[in-house]
């Protein structure tokens, strides 16, 4: 079950290339990031900015544990 931690990030990817609008999930002690056209994102270098769903010690503690989806 996917939970959402974020929305309108703005990330930027290990190959330069960045992203708005990203929304942030947790699922299987995964990290998930969600374009907006529903595609899942790889390779997250930097998130930029985002508005937390969650409050943000459990935010860091996710972004702490949670390793990112390949």
């Amino acid at each position: 079950m996917r939970q959402l931690l974020a929305i309108n990030l703005q990330v930027r990817c290990v190959d330069g290339a960045t992203h708005d609008g990203v929304k942030l999930f947790v699922e299987d002690n995964r990290r998930v990031y969600v374009a907006n056209d529903g595609s899942e994102l790889s390779g997250v270098d930097c998130i930029e900015k985002c508005t937390s769903v969650v409050p943000p010690m459990v935010l860091a503690m996710a972004l702490h544990a949670c390793k990112e989806c390949n």
